[in-house]
């Protein structure tokens, strides 16, 4: 699955709805109770985040459709109208991020299908691959940043109260999922901070090769500031060698 990138596929589905009739499409499909009239359209095509749209749409018509009294009716047709508006909204919202990708592609690219390890140990860590230039006239730089994060089970644990003891094979299945949840969380939060560094203008030559993540002193695991290299102290960045 693209992380952060609109996949080619996707951007070709959603170019290929005209909005205007779209638009005219989810009043038909709440008139008639159901979302037949959407059928022409793609639209499963055009990535997760739309197609949650998609699903709260649906679930919004078929309560609308299974309503009985007067009020629940009038209380569903609102709902159903409402969700086919943030239906069409996400259109909107996906062409622009689609546009705004195309124009930040000019200066910087970051590859973000990243493969997980076989298996993930208690030092976790993500590689981000990218290119950037300073202009469009330049020439294209590629380089990568490492992000590390020591795994602490005793704070995981904290937040996992089994009622029963647990055999030596279940904790040591439970403590390998809990290892592949935060290296994912890693890799979206080394995702981003990346992106968010580039998309504001940050200069490509001062992306550390290696950076420690700053791991939340509350949970000791990620949250929305740990990845940002930037914004960290200077001992967070290490020689490339360092582990």
């Amino acid at each position: 699955m693209s992380e952060i990138n609109i996949l080619p596929s996707e951007q070709a589905a959603l170019w290929a709805i005209d909005s205007p009739t779209f638009s005219r499409h989810i009043d038909q499909c709440v008139g008639d109770g159901h979302a037949s009239a959407l059928a022409p359209y793609r639209l499963h095509s055009c990535g997760l985040y739309f197609g949650s749209n998609l699903r709260r749409f649906e679930r919004a018509l078929l309560d609308y459709r299974q309503s009985k009294s007067a009020r629940k009716l009038e209380t569903t047709r609102t709902d159903a109208l409402r969700a086919g508006s943030d239906l069409l909204f996400a259109v909107e919202e996906m062409k622009t991020r689609v546009e705004i990708e195309a124009k930040q592609a000019e200066r910087f690219y970051i590859e973000d299908h990243i493969r997980p390890p076989f298996k993930c140990t208690d030092q976790l860590s993500v590689a981000v691959h990218y290119r950037w230039r300073p202009d469009a006239e330049s020439e294209w730089v590629y380089a990568s940043i490492e992000f590390l994060h020591r795994f602490d089970p005793h704070f995981n644990l904290l937040h996992i109260q089994p009622a029963r003891k647990r055999s030596a094979s279940q904790q040591a299945r439970d403590r390998q999922d809990r290892l592949d949840a935060e290296w994912e969380q890693l890799k979206r939060h080394a995702l981003w901070s990346v992106r968010d560094y580039l998309q504001d203008g940050g200069d490509g030559a001062l992306i550390p090769k290696t950076f420690r993540v700053k791991a939340d002193t509350h949970t000791g695991g990620l949250n929305n500031f740990s990845a940002k290299f930037w914004q960290q102290p200077a001992e967070s960045v290490l020689p490339a060698t360092s582990r």
